[in-house]
């Protein structure tokens, strides 16, 4: 094993340096490409015009909906299910809520038997 790490320090010592070095070589004039001032205006003028024809586009449709879910697993058999909502209406607001709970007796898992 030790003559294995020993074989390859030596040829790596072996090879020259600068065949590790990568050469730079300067970026071609083909590869970059460079916006005139009227080039940049007209991109300019054509995103503000696209930007302001989506904000006109988006309609607001006043308030949404809201609320929460969630379930719930448990040992023995337990599990539940829940949920609100808040609805916006013209006058007011209107807000429901449900759950519903199932375990394996009516005392809960740790309740007396």
């Amino acid at each position: 094993m030790h003559m294995l790490r020993y074989l390859l320090l030596a040829a790596a010592l072996a090879i020259p340096a600068s065949a590790f070095a990568a050469e730079a070589q300067p970026p071609s004039a083909s590869s970059e490409r460079r916006l005139t001032p009227q080039e940049i205006e007209r991109i300019l003028d054509e995103a503000s015009a696209r930007r302001e024809a989506a904000e006109a586009a988006n309609v607001d449709h006043g308030p949404k909906i809201s609320g929460e879910m969630g379930v719930s697993i448990g040992t023995g058999g337990y599990r539940s299910v829940f949920g609100s909502a808040y609805v916006p209406m013209d006058d007011g607001f209107a807000s429901f809520s449900f759950s519903t709970e199932k375990s394996r007796d009516s005392y809960g898992i740790y309740g007396d038997r």
